[in-house]
């Protein structure tokens, strides 16, 4: 398959040159993982060569344009995904270089290291661990409270307190108890008037 500089292979071409990947069955009647992989590859390889949706699905025997783009679209995760994993183990391989080189300084004999060098690279290893921390997702999630300030508690109390100038200082009740008598004492006293 001939590829110009600025040039996309023609689609045939492309068909033509990968080969078809039936997706065999394990005996356990799931699919084979590696049969998925290259039908993955397959697809993937398809689609930088400019073919749509639908023709992948019906070069690779899906039923559906969407099939073929969610076989895609979960081919590009899982390489995503893969190159996160790989750019993680060599930062955590890049601390461990770090953190060695300074342990020793740490761990050293307090005749043998100053006071000033030993400070210097314990606030070097706290930073390396909380690096590797953020890093490995060791830390837990920061939760943020968002209390209202001063002003806004003031304006808040002021808007419930918030009495109309017109408004009477009394409110009266708009229905009666007709069966509301008076208590029996009147005189100011607990004790019942006889």
């Amino acid at each position: 398959m001939n590829v110009r500089n600025d040039r996309l292979p023609d689609p045939e071409q492309v068909i033509k040159a990968v080969t078809a990947a039936e997706v065999a069955v394990t005996p356990g009647g799931r699919p084979d993982p590696a049969a998925l992989h290259t039908r993955r590859i397959r697809a993937l390889n398809l689609r930088l060569a400019g073919l749509t949706y639908e023709r992948i699905a019906d070069e690779l025997g899906y039923s559906t344009a969407s099939a073929a783009r969610d076989l895609i679209l979960r081919a590009l995760d899982a390489a995503n995904h893969h190159q996160v994993e790989a750019l993680r183990t060599l930062e955590n391989e890049r601390l461990d270089r770090a953190q060695a080189a300074i342990w020793p300084t740490i761990i050293g004999r307090p005749d043998e290291v100053g006071f000033d060098d030993r400070n210097k690279a314990v606030s070097t290893f706290i930073r390396i661990s909380e690096r590797r921390a953020r890093l490995n997702g060791l830390d837990a999630p920061v939760q943020v409270a968002v209390t209202p300030g001063t002003a806004e508690i003031e304006a808040w109390v002021a808007e419930v307190l918030h009495v109309d100038d017109d408004a009477p200082d009394v409110v009266e009740a708009d229905w009666t108890d007709e069966s509301w008598t008076e208590p029996p004492w009147t005189d100011g006293t607990d004790e019942p008037v006889t």
